[in-house]
């Protein structure tokens, strides 16, 4: 767990944590003997995550207690056979509906215009850089809430970003030129060229100063936006769907997509496509009917 980012680590402590009070409640992560589970058990656990959940989520949190179990065997506190059994019980098969949704333009658009109507022009600002960073670099919202003033680079007049992503991992994210005015808007109101893009405990003009936002503040200025603007839900990580959606559709490069979204594996960024989604409705739309019309 080491190797993990925070909000990984936080993830899988907290799957195992429910794991461990399943099978003895009270027990948490670190204090559940894992090495004493056995294959009957596992099996216990697939049929309980299979009715509790999602089939990937299921799986998931099957391959956290796979993990745990190797490191019990690594640690000489399970023997290879045992731990050969346990691994051997299958994944949930069954496929979930895609979490979220991509963005259409003209919502991003009423929320770039609803953050423009706050009276305080310092927030009106900072909240249309942060929709525009969201929706033209999809990157995470922990990512955003940690920016820099500094990692906003110009570069032959075009804004780069260097983004740390899980595992502290760094990237380097272009933004549209016509992006710009926007950002640009927002380093002119924070009058630094060092310290939080989004800082916490943000007062007024200039005298904005402060640790960086928490990731927490910065789903709640969206939801603030897409209550004003009156739209349907939508999280930040939906920026981070429609930016690899439409850049699938655009370019078609998923190797560069992947870049871009600081993917290990190309699969997860498949896993953000909701073309599908556009590709039906657009299919149900043409099909003939026996009703309505002349």
């Amino acid at each position: 767990m080491s190797r993990l980012s925070k909000e990984s680590a936080a993830t899988v402590r907290g799957r195992l944590n429910r794991v461990a009070h399943f099978f003895r409640p009270g027990a948490t992560a670190a204090t559940f003997p894992w090495h004493e589970l056995r294959y009957e058990d596992i099996q216990r656990l697939r049929g309980h995550l299979a009715d509790a959940g999602a089939p990937t989520t299921a799986n998931t949190t099957l391959s956290f207690v796979r993990e745990t179990l190797r490191t019990a065997w690594r640690l000489g506190l399970l023997d290879a056979e045992e731990l050969e059994r346990v691994l051997d019980v299958e994944r949930v098969r069954g496929e979930s509906l895609p979490a979220g949704r991509a963005l259409a333009l003209h919502e991003v658009r009423a929320l770039i215009n609803a953050a423009g109507k706050d009276v305080r022009r310092w927030r009106a600002r900072r909240d249309a850089a942060l929709v525009v960073i969201l929706y033209c670099a999809g990157i995470r919202r922990f990512e955003a809430a940690q920016l820099q003033v500094e990692e906003v680079e110009d570069d032959n007049g075009r804004l780069w970003l260097i983004v740390r992503g899980k595992g502290n991992k760094k990237r380097r994210v272009p933004l549209p030129r016509d992006a710009r005015a926007v950002v640009d808007a927002w380093l002119k109101t924070l009058g630094r060229a060092t310290g939080p893009l989004f800082p916490a405990g943000a007062r007024r003009g200039r005298r904005l100063a402060g640790k960086s936002m928490r990731k927490e503040n910065v789903g709640k200025i969206i939801k603030r936006l897409v209550e004003r603007a009156a739209l349907d839900h939508a999280s930040p990580h939906d920026f981070r769907r429609t930016f690899i959606s439409n850049l699938l559709d655009e370019s078609g490069d998923v190797g560069a997509i992947q870049k871009l979204a600081g993917h290990a594996d190309v699969t997860t960024t498949l896993r953000y496509d909701r073309r599908g989604e556009r590709a039906k409705v657009a299919a149900v739309d043409k099909l003939p009917l026996p009703f309505g019309g002349p």
